[in-house]
Protein backbone atom coordinates (compact mmCIF):
# COMPACT_ATOMS: atom_id res chain seq x y z
CA UNK A 1 0.00 0.00 0.00
CA UNK A 2 1.09 3.57 -0.56
CA UNK A 3 1.21 4.73 3.03
CA UNK A 4 4.88 3.79 3.45
CA UNK A 5 5.96 6.65 1.22
CA UNK A 6 4.33 9.16 3.52
CA UNK A 7 5.73 8.23 6.92
CA UNK A 8 8.01 11.23 7.18
CA UNK A 9 5.77 13.71 5.40
CA UNK A 10 2.35 13.15 6.95
CA UNK A 11 3.00 11.93 10.49
CA UNK A 12 1.17 14.11 12.94
CA UNK A 13 3.29 16.19 15.28
CA UNK A 14 0.69 15.94 18.03
CA UNK A 15 -2.43 13.95 18.74
CA UNK A 16 -5.20 14.90 16.36
CA UNK A 17 -8.32 16.12 18.13
CA UNK A 18 -11.73 14.80 17.19
CA UNK A 19 -12.78 18.10 15.62
CA UNK A 20 -9.50 18.42 13.73
CA UNK A 21 -9.93 14.89 12.44
CA UNK A 22 -13.44 15.71 11.22
CA UNK A 23 -12.18 18.87 9.52
CA UNK A 24 -9.37 17.01 7.77
CA UNK A 25 -11.73 14.21 6.76
CA UNK A 26 -14.06 16.79 5.22
CA UNK A 27 -11.20 18.41 3.34
CA UNK A 28 -9.88 15.08 2.04
CA UNK A 29 -13.34 14.02 0.96
CA UNK A 30 -14.10 17.27 -0.83
CA UNK A 31 -10.78 17.23 -2.67
CA UNK A 32 -11.31 13.61 -3.69
CA UNK A 33 -14.95 13.89 -4.75
CA UNK A 34 -15.91 17.54 -5.28
CA UNK A 35 -18.82 17.07 -2.86
CA UNK A 36 -19.23 17.79 0.87
CA UNK A 37 -18.87 15.06 3.47
CA UNK A 38 -22.12 14.81 5.38
CA UNK A 39 -22.55 13.67 8.95
CA UNK A 40 -22.93 9.91 9.13
CA UNK A 41 -21.11 6.58 9.05
CA UNK A 42 -18.66 7.55 6.31
CA UNK A 43 -17.59 10.70 8.12
CA UNK A 44 -17.12 8.66 11.28
CA UNK A 45 -15.00 6.09 9.43
CA UNK A 46 -12.84 8.68 7.74
CA UNK A 47 -12.28 10.82 10.84
CA UNK A 48 -11.33 7.70 12.81
CA UNK A 49 -8.74 6.82 10.17
CA UNK A 50 -7.39 10.37 10.29
CA UNK A 51 -7.05 10.27 14.09
CA UNK A 52 -5.09 7.04 13.62
CA UNK A 53 -2.88 8.89 11.10
CA UNK A 54 -4.10 6.58 8.33
CA UNK A 55 -4.48 9.45 5.90
CA UNK A 56 -4.03 7.48 2.70
CA UNK A 57 -6.60 4.92 3.83
CA UNK A 58 -9.06 7.76 4.51
CA UNK A 59 -8.50 9.13 1.01
CA UNK A 60 -8.93 5.70 -0.54
CA UNK A 61 -12.21 5.33 1.30
CA UNK A 62 -13.36 8.67 -0.09
CA UNK A 63 -12.45 7.50 -3.60
CA UNK A 64 -15.14 4.83 -3.38
CA UNK A 65 -17.80 7.54 -3.43
CA UNK A 66 -19.48 8.39 -6.77
CA UNK A 67 -18.04 11.89 -6.86
CA UNK A 68 -14.51 10.60 -7.38
CA UNK A 69 -15.43 9.27 -10.81
CA UNK A 70 -18.23 11.68 -11.73
CA UNK A 71 -16.48 14.88 -10.69
CA UNK A 72 -12.78 14.45 -9.98
CA UNK A 73 -11.87 12.01 -12.75
CA UNK A 74 -14.06 13.93 -15.17
CA UNK A 75 -12.15 17.12 -14.37
CA UNK A 76 -8.81 15.28 -14.42
CA UNK A 77 -9.44 13.91 -17.93
CA UNK A 78 -11.02 17.00 -19.48
CA UNK A 79 -8.01 18.81 -20.96
CA UNK A 80 -6.72 15.65 -22.61
CA UNK A 81 -9.86 15.36 -24.68
CA UNK A 82 -10.72 18.73 -26.20
CA UNK A 83 -8.95 20.78 -28.86
CA UNK A 84 -8.44 23.82 -26.66
CA UNK A 85 -6.86 21.59 -23.97
CA UNK A 86 -9.04 23.42 -21.46
CA UNK A 87 -9.58 21.86 -18.03
CA UNK A 88 -12.85 23.77 -17.68
CA UNK A 89 -14.39 22.11 -20.73
CA UNK A 90 -15.94 19.08 -19.02
CA UNK A 91 -18.40 18.28 -21.81
CA UNK A 92 -18.38 14.50 -21.71
CA UNK A 93 -16.71 12.72 -24.60
CA UNK A 94 -16.17 9.06 -25.30
CA UNK A 95 -12.47 9.27 -24.48
CA UNK A 96 -13.19 11.05 -21.18
CA UNK A 97 -15.67 8.34 -20.24
CA UNK A 98 -13.04 5.73 -21.04
CA UNK A 99 -10.51 7.32 -18.67
CA UNK A 100 -13.21 7.41 -15.98
CA UNK A 101 -13.96 3.74 -16.66
CA UNK A 102 -10.30 2.73 -16.32
CA UNK A 103 -10.07 4.57 -12.99
CA UNK A 104 -13.32 3.12 -11.68
CA UNK A 105 -12.27 -0.44 -12.47
CA UNK A 106 -8.72 0.04 -11.06
CA UNK A 107 -7.34 -1.18 -14.37
CA UNK A 108 -3.73 -0.43 -15.36
CA UNK A 109 -3.81 3.23 -16.29
CA UNK A 110 -1.77 2.51 -19.41
CA UNK A 111 -5.05 1.06 -20.75
CA UNK A 112 -6.22 4.61 -21.50
CA UNK A 113 -3.77 4.44 -24.41
CA UNK A 114 -3.63 0.75 -25.26
CA UNK A 115 -7.04 -0.68 -24.33
CA UNK A 116 -8.99 -2.41 -27.09
CA UNK A 117 -12.43 -2.01 -25.50
CA UNK A 118 -14.52 1.16 -25.47
CA UNK A 119 -17.11 2.67 -23.11
CA UNK A 120 -20.82 2.04 -23.39
CA UNK A 121 -23.46 4.00 -21.52
CA UNK A 122 -26.89 2.53 -20.84
CA UNK A 123 -26.04 -0.07 -23.44
CA UNK A 124 -26.16 2.59 -26.16
CA UNK A 125 -23.48 5.15 -25.48
CA UNK A 126 -25.25 8.27 -26.72
CA UNK A 127 -27.20 10.30 -24.15
CA UNK A 128 -24.34 11.12 -21.78
CA UNK A 129 -22.17 12.29 -24.67
CA UNK A 130 -24.80 14.69 -25.97
CA UNK A 131 -24.70 18.08 -24.17
CA UNK A 132 -28.11 19.00 -25.61
CA UNK A 133 -29.91 16.26 -23.67
CA UNK A 134 -29.06 17.57 -20.23
CA UNK A 135 -28.64 13.98 -19.04
CA UNK A 136 -26.59 13.63 -15.85
CA UNK A 137 -25.23 10.10 -15.78
CA UNK A 138 -23.74 8.37 -12.76
CA UNK A 139 -20.64 6.93 -14.39
CA UNK A 140 -19.48 5.45 -11.11
CA UNK A 141 -22.25 2.90 -11.56
CA UNK A 142 -21.25 -0.19 -13.55
CA UNK A 143 -24.79 -0.60 -14.82
CA UNK A 144 -24.56 2.85 -16.39
CA UNK A 145 -20.98 2.90 -17.67
CA UNK A 146 -19.67 -0.36 -19.04
CA UNK A 147 -17.34 -1.49 -21.78
CA UNK A 148 -17.56 -3.55 -24.92
CA UNK A 149 -15.31 -4.99 -27.61
CA UNK A 150 -18.21 -5.54 -30.00
CA UNK A 151 -18.77 -3.37 -33.08
CA UNK A 152 -18.52 0.26 -32.06
CA UNK A 153 -21.64 2.35 -31.78
CA UNK A 154 -19.88 5.60 -30.95
CA UNK A 155 -16.38 5.83 -32.42
CA UNK A 156 -17.43 5.02 -35.99
CA UNK A 157 -15.03 3.49 -38.46
CA UNK A 158 -12.05 2.47 -36.33
CA UNK A 159 -11.91 -1.34 -36.45
CA UNK A 160 -11.60 -3.25 -33.20
CA UNK A 161 -8.30 -4.88 -34.12
CA UNK A 162 -6.54 -1.49 -34.30
CA UNK A 163 -8.40 0.24 -31.47
CA UNK A 164 -6.01 1.93 -29.08
CA UNK A 165 -7.60 3.63 -26.10
CA UNK A 166 -8.33 7.34 -26.33
CA UNK A 167 -6.22 7.67 -29.48
CA UNK A 168 -9.01 6.03 -31.45
CA UNK A 169 -11.99 7.53 -29.62
CA UNK A 170 -14.02 10.68 -30.08
CA UNK A 171 -12.86 13.51 -27.88
CA UNK A 172 -9.14 13.04 -28.15
CA UNK A 173 -9.59 11.97 -31.78
CA UNK A 174 -11.67 14.97 -32.77
CA UNK A 175 -9.14 17.26 -31.10
CA UNK A 176 -6.21 15.54 -32.80
CA UNK A 177 -7.31 14.50 -36.29
CA UNK A 178 -9.74 17.15 -37.49
CA UNK A 179 -8.32 19.11 -40.46
CA UNK A 180 -4.62 19.95 -40.27
CA UNK A 181 -1.96 17.37 -41.08
CA UNK A 182 -2.26 15.18 -37.96
CA UNK A 183 0.68 16.96 -36.34
CA UNK A 184 -1.89 18.15 -33.81
CA UNK A 185 -2.06 14.55 -32.56
CA UNK A 186 1.59 14.89 -31.59
CA UNK A 187 1.03 18.31 -30.03
CA UNK A 188 -1.83 16.86 -28.00
CA UNK A 189 0.44 14.00 -26.97
CA UNK A 190 3.32 16.27 -25.98
CA UNK A 191 1.14 18.80 -24.14
CA UNK A 192 -1.38 16.49 -22.48
CA UNK A 193 0.29 13.09 -22.11
CA UNK A 194 3.81 14.37 -21.44
CA UNK A 195 2.87 17.76 -19.89
CA UNK A 196 5.58 19.33 -22.03
CA UNK A 197 5.24 22.39 -24.23
CA UNK A 198 6.10 22.19 -27.92
CA UNK A 199 9.19 24.24 -27.06
CA UNK A 200 10.34 21.51 -24.68
CA UNK A 201 10.01 18.89 -27.41
CA UNK A 202 12.59 20.45 -29.72
CA UNK A 203 15.81 18.65 -30.58
CA UNK A 204 18.89 20.16 -32.21
CA UNK A 205 20.31 16.86 -33.37
CA UNK A 206 17.40 14.55 -34.29
CA UNK A 207 17.20 13.04 -37.76
CA UNK A 208 15.54 15.33 -40.33
CA UNK A 209 14.87 12.57 -42.89
CA UNK A 210 11.15 12.36 -42.06
CA UNK A 211 10.28 16.05 -42.32
CA UNK A 212 7.32 16.38 -44.69
CA UNK A 213 7.08 17.95 -48.12
CA UNK A 214 4.92 20.80 -46.80
CA UNK A 215 7.79 22.24 -44.73
CA UNK A 216 9.97 24.77 -46.54
CA UNK A 217 13.69 24.30 -46.12
CA UNK A 218 14.18 28.04 -46.63
CA UNK A 219 11.12 29.79 -45.13
CA UNK A 220 13.06 33.05 -44.84
CA UNK A 221 14.75 32.66 -48.21
CA UNK A 222 18.02 31.56 -46.61
CA UNK A 223 18.84 27.86 -47.28
CA UNK A 224 22.16 27.95 -45.42
CA UNK A 225 22.88 26.71 -41.92
CA UNK A 226 22.12 30.20 -40.64
CA UNK A 227 18.62 30.11 -42.10
CA UNK A 228 15.36 29.77 -40.17
CA UNK A 229 14.88 26.12 -41.11
CA UNK A 230 18.25 25.01 -39.71
CA UNK A 231 18.07 27.31 -36.72
CA UNK A 232 14.47 26.68 -35.69
CA UNK A 233 12.03 24.75 -37.92
CA UNK A 234 13.97 21.51 -38.01
CA UNK A 235 14.06 21.30 -34.21
CA UNK A 236 10.28 20.79 -33.98
CA UNK A 237 9.57 19.03 -37.25
CA UNK A 238 12.34 16.47 -36.97
CA UNK A 239 10.80 15.15 -33.74
CA UNK A 240 7.16 15.51 -34.74
CA UNK A 241 7.26 14.34 -38.34
CA UNK A 242 9.09 11.12 -37.56
CA UNK A 243 6.25 10.10 -35.24
CA UNK A 244 3.42 11.47 -37.41
CA UNK A 245 3.18 8.33 -39.53
CA UNK A 246 1.51 6.51 -36.63
CA UNK A 247 -1.69 8.41 -37.42
CA UNK A 248 -1.49 8.21 -41.22
CA UNK A 249 -4.75 6.26 -41.55
CA UNK A 250 -6.67 8.45 -39.08
CA UNK A 251 -8.98 11.36 -39.87
CA UNK A 252 -11.98 13.19 -38.41
CA UNK A 253 -14.80 14.66 -40.45
CA UNK A 254 -15.66 17.62 -38.24
CA UNK A 255 -19.02 16.12 -37.36
CA UNK A 256 -17.81 13.91 -34.57
CA UNK A 257 -16.92 10.85 -36.61
CA UNK A 258 -13.47 9.28 -36.75
CA UNK A 259 -12.35 7.47 -39.87
CA UNK A 260 -9.68 4.85 -40.43
CA UNK A 261 -8.51 3.68 -43.82
CA UNK A 262 -5.80 1.09 -44.29
CA UNK A 263 -6.34 0.61 -48.02
CA UNK A 264 -7.29 2.56 -51.12
CA UNK A 265 -5.45 5.52 -52.57
CA UNK A 266 -1.92 5.95 -51.17
CA UNK A 267 -2.36 2.70 -49.22
CA UNK A 268 -4.95 4.38 -47.01
CA UNK A 269 -2.82 7.38 -46.00
CA UNK A 270 -5.12 10.33 -45.32
CA UNK A 271 -5.10 12.91 -48.11
CA UNK A 272 -4.05 15.61 -45.63
CA UNK A 273 -0.54 14.10 -45.61
CA UNK A 274 -0.08 15.32 -49.20
CA UNK A 275 -1.14 18.92 -48.58
CA UNK A 276 1.28 21.55 -49.88
CA UNK A 277 3.52 18.80 -51.25
CA UNK A 278 4.96 21.23 -53.77
CA UNK A 279 6.54 23.39 -51.06
CA UNK A 280 9.51 21.01 -50.91
CA UNK A 281 8.91 18.01 -53.22
CA UNK A 282 12.07 16.27 -52.03
CA UNK A 283 10.75 16.04 -48.48
CA UNK A 284 9.47 12.85 -46.89
CA UNK A 285 6.36 11.34 -48.47
CA UNK A 286 4.18 9.32 -46.11
CA UNK A 287 3.18 6.06 -47.81
CA UNK A 288 2.13 3.94 -44.82
CA UNK A 289 1.64 4.18 -41.07
CA UNK A 290 5.28 3.65 -40.11
CA UNK A 291 6.58 5.87 -37.31
CA UNK A 292 10.18 6.39 -36.22
CA UNK A 293 11.85 7.92 -33.18
CA UNK A 294 14.25 10.41 -34.72
CA UNK A 295 15.64 11.70 -31.44
CA UNK A 296 17.30 8.46 -30.37
CA UNK A 297 20.59 10.19 -31.23
CA UNK A 298 19.69 12.86 -28.64
CA UNK A 299 20.49 11.38 -25.19
CA UNK A 300 19.03 14.37 -23.37
CA UNK A 301 15.65 13.99 -25.08
CA UNK A 302 15.59 10.22 -24.55
CA UNK A 303 16.39 10.71 -20.87
CA UNK A 304 13.87 13.51 -20.39
CA UNK A 305 11.06 11.34 -21.71
CA UNK A 306 12.32 8.08 -20.30
CA UNK A 307 11.63 6.68 -23.76
CA UNK A 308 12.03 2.87 -23.91
CA UNK A 309 15.14 2.06 -25.95
CA UNK A 310 13.50 -1.03 -27.43
CA UNK A 311 10.59 0.91 -28.93
CA UNK A 312 12.13 3.17 -31.53
CA UNK A 313 9.66 2.55 -34.32
CA UNK A 314 6.63 0.61 -35.45
CA UNK A 315 3.51 0.62 -37.54
CA UNK A 316 0.23 2.21 -36.59
CA UNK A 317 -1.35 4.00 -33.70
CA UNK A 318 -1.48 0.96 -31.40
CA UNK A 319 2.27 0.38 -31.42
CA UNK A 320 2.87 4.09 -30.95
CA UNK A 321 0.46 4.19 -28.01
CA UNK A 322 2.25 1.24 -26.41
CA UNK A 323 5.55 3.11 -26.62
CA UNK A 324 4.02 6.24 -25.06
CA UNK A 325 2.56 4.12 -22.26
CA UNK A 326 6.05 2.81 -21.43
CA UNK A 327 7.71 6.21 -21.12
CA UNK A 328 8.40 7.57 -17.66
CA UNK A 329 7.21 11.03 -18.70
CA UNK A 330 3.67 9.77 -19.30
CA UNK A 331 3.40 8.73 -15.65
CA UNK A 332 5.10 11.91 -14.44
CA UNK A 333 2.57 13.93 -16.41
CA UNK A 334 -0.39 12.03 -14.95
CA UNK A 335 0.95 12.62 -11.44
CA UNK A 336 1.28 16.33 -12.23
CA UNK A 337 -2.33 16.35 -13.44
CA UNK A 338 -3.43 14.76 -10.18
CA UNK A 339 -1.64 17.52 -8.28
CA UNK A 340 -3.33 20.15 -10.44
CA UNK A 341 -6.72 18.53 -9.78
CA UNK A 342 -6.67 17.99 -6.01
CA UNK A 343 -3.90 20.19 -4.65
CA UNK A 344 -4.59 23.88 -5.35
CA UNK A 345 -1.68 26.11 -6.24
CA UNK A 346 -0.26 28.38 -3.57
CA UNK A 347 -0.55 31.98 -4.84
CA UNK A 348 2.69 32.84 -3.03
CA UNK A 349 4.51 30.24 -5.13
CA UNK A 350 3.00 31.72 -8.28
CA UNK A 351 4.28 35.16 -7.31
CA UNK A 352 7.74 33.62 -7.08
CA UNK A 353 7.40 32.21 -10.57
CA UNK A 354 6.49 28.71 -9.45
CA UNK A 355 3.27 27.21 -10.75
CA UNK A 356 2.97 24.44 -8.20
CA UNK A 357 2.03 23.86 -4.60
CA UNK A 358 4.18 20.76 -4.26
CA UNK A 359 7.86 20.79 -5.20
CA UNK A 360 7.95 18.31 -8.11
CA UNK A 361 11.63 17.53 -7.56
CA UNK A 362 10.68 16.12 -4.15
CA UNK A 363 7.16 14.79 -4.61
CA UNK A 364 7.11 13.37 -8.12
CA UNK A 365 10.06 10.93 -8.34
CA UNK A 366 8.97 8.31 -5.75
CA UNK A 367 5.29 8.55 -6.67
CA UNK A 368 6.02 8.36 -10.41
CA UNK A 369 8.22 5.32 -9.92
CA UNK A 370 5.53 3.53 -7.95
CA UNK A 371 2.79 4.58 -10.37
CA UNK A 372 4.73 3.24 -13.35
CA UNK A 373 5.00 -0.06 -11.53
CA UNK A 374 1.44 -0.53 -10.23
CA UNK A 375 -0.36 1.80 -12.71
CA UNK A 376 -3.23 2.52 -10.32
CA UNK A 377 -4.38 6.14 -10.64
CA UNK A 378 -6.60 5.92 -7.55
CA UNK A 379 -3.51 5.32 -5.39
CA UNK A 380 -1.86 8.43 -6.83
CA UNK A 381 -4.86 10.59 -5.92
CA UNK A 382 -4.86 9.16 -2.40
CA UNK A 383 -1.16 9.89 -1.92
CA UNK A 384 -1.25 13.42 -3.29
CA UNK A 385 -4.40 14.66 -1.60
CA UNK A 386 -3.13 13.91 1.93
CA UNK A 387 0.19 15.67 1.54
CA UNK A 388 0.59 18.28 4.31
CA UNK A 389 1.12 20.97 1.65
CA UNK A 390 -2.31 20.14 0.20
CA UNK A 391 -4.22 19.83 3.43
CA UNK A 392 -2.60 22.84 5.10
CA UNK A 393 -1.43 20.76 8.08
Amino acid sequence: MTGALLISSVSAQAEISEQKAIDLARKIYFRMTGTPLREGALREQMSTLVRQEKFVEAAELASQSPGFINNTMRLFSSSMNNQSQNTRDITLTESMAYIMLIARENRPFSDILTGRDFPTINGQGTDCFDPTTGVRCDLSNATTLGSSTANRTVASQVPNNVASGIYTMRGFGNAAFMAGTNRRALQQTFNQLFCLSNENMKSDISDISYIGRDVSRAPDGDPTTSGAFEQECRKCHSVMDGLRGAFAFMDADGGGQLTYRANGQDNGVAAKYSRAADVYPDGYRTVDDRWEVTFDRDPAMMAKLGWPSGMLGGNGVASFATAISETRQFYACMVQKVIDTVCPNDPNNKEKGKGYMLDPTVVLPPIVTKFKENRNIRDVFAEIVVRPECLGR
